[in-house]
């Protein structure tokens, strides 16, 4: 690839340690779901992913032959959007008509008991319209890319989003606030006077009052004062005439704007100048902020996937 990339033997895989896994679920689980997943749903996670796809894809794969024409603008685009949201992925090397391919999996385990990673085997899960396919095959027959690794889990990618999981948390749990806010009741209420129980019957005057509401339309109605039928007394009537007030979502200005800061932090922690996702800053600083993303970001993670 034209960074330039300079492709070597893949020779990365892992071991499954249901310890550490069954870990992470209960440590998820207390916390209260999947803080990954969770953060993956919120737009800047999403402006990351794609900014880090179309880079990819932007990538010219050289030389240009029969082997590396499988890592087709698709497959870039998939490792470029994968690295940010689950911080690998796993593609099962095929043949097809004497040309490669890359199939990506939808999941895989890897087992191992030795430190060497050549010894290790995946076993893949390749998705289909009438099933799932199950292949096992050696570190050598599969591509592993990893945007970043735990010594401790070494045959584990980690994408940026786990690495900053508190801000992550945080933008998740914002951005469901603030989505339980804007599903809130919203319409308008419109002060009534107790009019006696017949004021609700089909001929009475609260029934007629709908009536004449829901036919305005731009159009004028006569309605009866507010100050009648207070007991004679002027001084019980409300202040004001037919007033309606809204009522709706109403969400406190300090979370609209930490909010504001959980994204960019989330974008920061991609590699991603928050300029680029949000724009309005000048040209200059936009330009600043692209290239900065490519030879900070995408070039170097570039490399580590060419290897």
């Amino acid at each position: 690839m034209r960074w330039p990339w300079n492709r070597r033997a893949e020779r990365r895989a892992a071991a499954l340690d249901y310890t550490s896994t069954i870990a992470d679920a209960f440590e998820a689980a207390a916390a209260g779901g999947d803080v990954g997943r969770m953060a993956n749903a919120v737009a800047a996670a999403e402006a990351a992913a794609g900014a880090w796809a179309r880079a990819f894809a932007s990538a010219a794969v050289t030389p240009a032959t029969s082997t590396t024409s499988a890592v087709t603008p698709a497959v870039l685009a998939c490792i470029g959007r994968e690295l940010v949201l689950r911080g690998e992925l796993v593609f099962d090397v095929r043949t097809r008509g004497g040309r490669l391919a890359l199939l990506p999996a939808a999941s895989w385990d890897v087992e191992g008991r030795g430190p060497d990673p050549s010894a290790w085997r995946y076993r893949v899960y390749l998705n289909a319209p009438s099933g799932t396919t199950v292949a096992m095959r050696p570190a050598a027959g599969v591509v592993h890319c990893t945007y970043s690794t735990d010594p401790a889990r070494p045959w584990e990618g980690v994408s940026p989003i786990r690495r900053a999981r508190l801000s992550a948390a945080l933008a998740s749990s914002l951005e469901t606030r603030l989505s339980e806010e804007a599903g809130a009741a919203t319409g308008r209420v419109l002060p009534f006077p107790d009019l006696g129980q017949d004021a609700d019957k089909p001929t009475g005057p609260l029934a007629m009052l709908r009536a004449d509401l829901a036919a305005l339309k731009g159009k004028t109605a006569l309605v009866p004062s507010m100050s009648a039928n207070w007991e004679g007394s002027k001084a019980a009537a409300p202040v004001q005439d037919w007033k309606a007030h809204r009522i709706g979502a109403d969400p406190p200005a300090a979370l609209v704007s930490l909010r504001g800061d959980a994204e960019r932090a989330i974008l920061a922690a991609c590699g991603l100048q928050p300029e680029l996702a949000y724009g309005g800053g000048q040209a200059a600083a936009l330009r600043e902020a692209y290239r900065q993303f490519v030879h900070l970001s995408v070039a170097p993670i570039g490399r580590a996937v060419a290897a």
